[in-house]
């Protein structure tokens, strides 16, 4: 699948504003990791934001076994 983004800053021949189109989600994470691009189709994000989840779970069962 091809994902189109808005690049935030200069990129080789496009420029900041422009549209450009990786090939693939590795192409995807790659722009976002270099800081090229936001996630706005919320691919890398998410999973993120799960992992945070889980870790914030786990520290709070921690907190409360060590608490008794």
């Amino acid at each position: 699948m091809a994902y189109k983004v808005k690049l935030k800053k200069d990129r080789g021949p496009h420029k900041e504003g422009e549209f450009a189109n990786p090939a693939n989600l590795k192409s995807y994470i790659n722009l976002y990791k270099d800081g090229y691009i936001d996630d706005d189709l919320n691919l890398i994000e998410k999973k993120s934001t799960k992992t945070k989840t889980k870790k914030a779970k786990e520290d709070i069962e921690e907190n409360t076994s060590n608490n008794k």
